[in-house]
């Protein structure tokens, strides 16, 4: 089985036949147009270039969309963090609510026994108290001069 090297040790990789860098020995096949038995390295000298093209493009895309990942991560924790302090305002205010309307329905009901106990069988209001003027002791006709 062939040894496989890493990127950076077949940049500097040399050819066995001349003991010239891989790349300078494909640099040289593009100057000799004439020869044809060079053209299966120029055609892997563009297969390598293409490779290195996309490998760069896919890292830039990767790097974007960790970017992104991470942004919207972020915002994802924001939100729960809202969401949990609304359902806790929520409980609350609900636990309010309960308890108001627990005392107003107290309050309704002591007025009710109170209206029933104190109450004679007729009440007869005087209409001229029925105005805010009128239980203080004012007529209510009159203007004040400031």
């Amino acid at each position: 089985m062939e040894e496989q090297l890493p990127q950076n040790e077949l940049d500097t990789a040399e050819r066995p036949d001349t003991g010239a860098s891989i790349d300078a020995g494909l640099a040289e096949t593009f100057t000799d147009e004439g020869s044809g038995e060079n053209d299966p390295y120029k055609g892997m000298l563009w297969i390598k270039e293409k490779f290195e093209e996309y490998r760069l493009q896919s890292d830039e895309r990767m790097g974007a969309l960790r970017v992104e990942l991470d942004r919207r991560v972020a915002t994802i924790e924001v939100l729960n963090e809202e969401l949990v302090q609304a359902r806790e305002k929520i409980a609350d205010l609900s636990t309010k609510l309960e308890k108001n309307m627990s005392l107003l329905m107290n309050i309704h009901k002591e007025l009710d026994k109170s209206l029933v106990a104190d109450t004679p069988a007729t009440i007869v209001a005087d209409p001229s108290s029925t105005t805010p003027e009128a239980a203080i002791g004012g007529s209510g006709n009159h203007t004040e001069n400031v």
